[in-house]
């Protein structure tokens, strides 16, 4: 099924305003083909990872375990659990690394402390608590809380923000719309908390990128709950804020699709009413973005999908509130994208995210999680699919 949202808008960037026109909601009706139950679109496999007994509120990916080849995954659950989900002979087995009481769901992994060998993981929740979890060589893990924040961590984001400083920067960000920079003060010592800047509302996701060749140091690219798009960068001696783009309703993902010849990346949002959008960056600096997809209420999860090695499609999947995921595909040349559902979650979902797990395929790996409690993989099989004919 083609699914072709013609109305394009223009995005122009005034100091820390921008205009939009276009978004006219009864231009912009668009339905999806409901599948039936029992029906497998061919080439994608299944595969439940892991089983919470509550809601898995996000997964997260990196290669955490030091001496073992691969990636990794971190559950988070209601229960305030942090379950890594490491490979053995094919099966995945479950490692509780870290128990808070109250739901978990913001993860970082990287060099943010000079003072500990290798890179850490950082992990935060409800209870405001922000956990440095390091994995050792020896095997297990060695966790403390480097900062309580009194209230809800919804995001935690890690780059080279402030160049000065040694390694990546850490920033948490709360449901009060607070953004803090922490810095180590010394080797498994306290850190210090610096409030750089207030969102009007809580910061929800976040990616970082070199927006600024010219200039030192990676942007923050963030949405929040109040339908802000924004770009922050380090001036030197605070944050600088620029708003890209402003919804009616609240943003809740964010990703980084394909970098394009001008050498900006793609990037995606995925909003509380449904609607996927998609932004580009001009090398002058000047954002423009489209409408590319409208589902149901509640999206809550955009990620770009290589599904073949050639890259001859854009590619991003979609989750959220109506419990399917959605592959959006359009090839070079095509104006619209093409959808197609190709799987059905037993309940709401929460998290989505996409990464190459599997070092022997063309395709990346489709993970979600949710109200379900399950972590579930999405594999595509290309010589399936190929095999199946029109």
């Amino acid at each position: 099924m083609k699914l072709c949202l013609n109305l394009l808008f223009a995005i122009a960037v005034v100091l820390v305003t921008l205009s939009c026109s276009g978004l006219q909601e009864e231009e912009k009706s668009v339905t999806i083909e409901v599948l039936p139950e029992a029906l497998q679109p061919t080439g994608w496999n299944t595969r439940t990872m892991w089983e919470s007994d509550a809601p898995v509120w996000s997964v997260y990916t990196a290669d955490i375990l030091p001496g073992k080849a691969g990636t990794e995954i971190v559950a988070m659950d209601e229960n305030g659990r942090a379950t890594l989900l490491f490979m053995n002979n094919d099966q995945p087995l479950p490692w509780h690394i870290l128990m808070d009481g109250m739901w978990l769901g913001a993860a970082a992994f990287g060099d943010a402390d000079p003072g500990v060998p290798g890179k850490e993981l950082y992990l935060a929740g409800s209870r405001g608590n922000l956990y440095q979890v390091v994995p050792l060589k020896q095997g297990g893990f060695e966790s403390r809380v480097i900062w309580y924040a009194r209230d809800e961590i919804h995001c935690l984001i890690l780059g080279e923000v402030v160049p000065a400083n040694p390694g990546l920067d850490l920033l948490a960000c709360t449901v009060g719309g607070e953004i803090c920079l922490l810095t180590p003060r010394r080797a498994g010592g306290a850190w210090s908390v610096e409030l750089l800047y207030r969102e009007p509302a809580r910061v929800r996701d976040a990616v970082v990128f070199d927006f600024h060749p010219e200039l030192e140091g990676d942007e923050i690219l963030y949405v929040s709950r109040s339908g802000r798009l924004v770009m922050v960068r380090w001036n030197g001696t605070s944050l600088e804020t620029n708003a890209v783009y402003s919804d009616s309703q609240g943003l809740a993902r964010i990703a980084l699709g394909p970098v394009l010849e001008s050498g900006m990346p793609v990037v995606y949002t995925a909003g509380d009413d449904g609607r996927i959008l998609r932004f580009t960056k001009s090398p002058s600096g000047g954002w423009s973005g489209e409408p590319i997809f409208e589902g149901e209420a509640g999206a809550r999860g955009v990620a770009p999908v290589r599904i073949s090695g050639d890259g001859s499609e854009e590619c991003l999947a979609i989750f959220g509130y109506s419990k399917e995921v959605v592959l959006l595909r359009r090839k070079k040349g095509e104006l619209c994208f093409s959808s197609e559902i190709i799987f059905r979650d037993s309940d709401k979902g929460h998290w989505l995210e996409a990464a190459a797990l599997d070092s022997r395929s063309k395709s990346d790996e489709i993970l979600i999680s949710g109200y379900s409690g399950k972590v579930t993989l999405l594999s595509f099989d290309e010589a399936a699919a190929s095999s199946s004919g029109p």
